[in-house]
């Protein structure tokens, strides 16, 4: 009897010491994920789930401190971001950076470190190349970017990008080539703004217009009717011009309204017609963001 009970405590104790070691091993398991999942966390942007901006900083550390051959740098900056966010919301913004880091990374070869580097700013390094091939890289961006017409907007990046056979351990090479690559790519988005942004209008018009085919026929009976007030009240030419435009143009916030507000058949609540009215707001905005 007494045998036979040592050896049931000695199963128990067994048993229990079992289930502590699976305890253990479940937690360490977790702890594990959990380690990966921060260290994922701090070396990536979570929007677009490229490298972020302190990964980024400890690799040019890196490269600076042992020296690169073959090195080149390509400075990205998506154009209209901006008047998207004022817009239509953040949301159509994020999608526009997220499609822009799926274009880069499909087309740049890997080990190319790619980060985002700011709000709409993306760079890109590669090494152990020759500045053909980075050439060929910047203009398969541009080509990529170009094919993507079935976007929701245009989607257009400027670009700058540098090339240096040999950057010297423990110098600022690398980040001179950096700048340079900067601004370059600086002087073609001052250069290509205007028609971005005149793009993106045009692009939102085209919406509005599929969205609802009243506002357009709304809009040019409210224009017609501009220009025959105008006549009789004998505007000059370029006030009836100015009145033409507006009255074309003047319901063009409206792609910022939910749907469920805009096609909502009976009486608008409260709220709703809060929504409703902040159209004139999102339409001021546009306007202001582009000359035309």
């Amino acid at each position: 009897v007494s045998m036979n009970q040592m050896l049931e405590r000695i199963a128990s104790s067994t048993r229990e010491i079992e289930q502590l070691n699976d305890e253990l091993l479940s937690e360490l398991v977790e702890r594990k994920r959990t380690e990966t999942i921060l260290q994922y966390s701090s070396q990536h942007d979570t929007l677009t789930e490229l490298y972020n901006r302190n990964y980024l900083d400890g690799k040019l550390q890196r490269l600076q401190q042992e020296g690169v051959r073959g090195v080149g740098v390509i400075c990205c900056d998506l154009d209209g971001l901006k008047l998207i966010n004022d817009t239509l919301g953040h949301a159509a913004g994020d999608r526009m950076l997220q499609h822009t880091a799926s274009v880069l990374r499909e087309v740049v070869p890997r080990p190319a470190v790619i980060a985002r580097t700011g709000g709409d700013e993306f760079l890109v390094i590669l090494s152990g190349i020759g500045e053909a091939e980075l050439d060929s890289i910047g203009q398969k961006i541009h080509f990529a970017c170009e094919q993507e017409s079935q976007m929701e907007f245009p989607l257009q990046i400027s670009m700058g990008w540098r090339f240096k056979s040999f950057c010297e351990p423990e110098s600022n090479d690398l980040e001179l080539l950096i700048k340079e690559a900067d601004d370059e790519m600086y002087r073609q988005k001052l250069s290509s703004s205007q028609s971005t942004r005149s793009g993106v209008v045009q692009t939102i018009m085209k919406m509005l217009e599929t969205r609802d085919f009243e506002t357009e026929e709304h809009s040019q009976r409210l224009a017609q009717m501009a220009v025959e007030l105008s006549d009789r009240l004998g505007l000059p030419e370029h006030r009836k011009n100015d009145l033409h435009l507006l009255a074309q143009f003047h319901d063009i916030g409206k792609i910022g309204v939910p749907d469920h507000i805009l096609f909502k058949p009976g009486p608008l609540t409260t709220e709703e017609r809060k929504e409703m009215e902040r159209h004139s707001e999102i339409g001021h905005r546009i306007a202001n963001a582009t000359a035309e």
